[in-house]
């Protein structure tokens, strides 16, 4: 009887003992992805900060221009034009909002993310993504076309996280047309879409750099995998994105020719009803 009492016990908590190690295991591991994506925000950030430090610096000096004008007219007394003046006020006003525009648009893609989705449109957060890097890529002479649909629906989504998505693909486009021009430039055409009928948004982001070639075009989304040279790519970037926009439930798609360019297709569903 003890027998058998014994093992019945057993036999009731060792599901429990599974349990409690699948439950632990899935902690770890969604404590591990969150370090890994916060590290993915960290490196991004950093690679942003060159460029945002100079662009500005650009209206930082036009007001200090204008500052001084003003100063100087002061002090040697000269009468005012009143619509000159407010033509440097209106300059100051101008370059003050731009570097508002360029801060908040940092502090928003650094924000960490907290796991929780709403409603987020697609245009607007690729805006901001590309507000943070235009600057940066047009110094390589490579040209951001943009074609955003009008009638685009929201969708249900972590803002942060979908930042990084389009920041990560955005990059690695620019890091294609170097590779395959050097300094002759290229262009990254950004698309957003909406099908109505299938309730979907979608975002495109096109190049005209080196290409995939169709062997390694099966393994972009793997991690660790990169083509890239040692010291110029983890290759988690894909792998995290791919993740990030199945979290979502939609899909990223990737279309490629050697020496011609690469699309990307990130698939949505629309919060929309019907």
């Amino acid at each position: 009887m003890g027998g058998k009492g014994r093992r019945r016990i057993s036999d009731i908590t060792k599901p429990k003992k599974i349990e409690e190690k699948l439950k632990d295991a899935y902690n770890k591991l969604r404590e591990t992805q969150v370090q890994l994506l916060q590290a993915a925000k960290m490196a991004s950030i950093g690679m942003l900060a060159g460029g945002v430090a100079h662009e500005i610096n650009n209206p930082l000096t036009g007001i200090l221009n204008n500052v001084q004008l003003v100063k100087m007219t002061i002090e040697k007394n000269k009468p005012f034009d009143l619509n000159e003046f407010k033509e440097v006020l209106g300059a100051i006003e101008e370059s003050a909002l731009r570097c508002k525009k360029i801060t908040q648009s940092l502090l928003s893609f650094s924000r960490i993310s907290k796991g929780e989705f709403k409603l987020v449109s697609l245009n607007e957060i690729t805006l901001e993504v590309l507000d943070l890097i235009e600057h940066e890529i047009s110094l390589e002479n490579i040209v951001i076309k943009r074609e955003f649909a009008a009638d685009m629906p929201q969708v249900l989504g972590d803002p942060q996280l979908l930042k990084q998505v389009i920041f990560d693909i955005i990059i690695n486009a620019e890091w294609a047309i170097r590779k395959k021009t050097s300094k002759e430039g290229g262009m990254i055409d950004v698309e957003t879409a909406y099908d109505s009928q299938n309730k979907h948004v979608t975002l495109s982001i096109s190049d005209t750099g080196i290409g995939i070639s169709e062997e390694n075009l099966n393994r972009i989304f793997e991690p660790f995998f990169t083509t890239k040279p040692v010291g110029e790519g983890t290759g988690l970037g894909l792998s995290i994105a791919y993740n990030i926009i199945k979290s979502h439930n939609g899909s990223i798609e990737v279309e490629s020719q050697e020496g011609r360019g690469t699309t990307f297709k990130i698939i949505l569903s629309s919060a929309a009803r019907s």
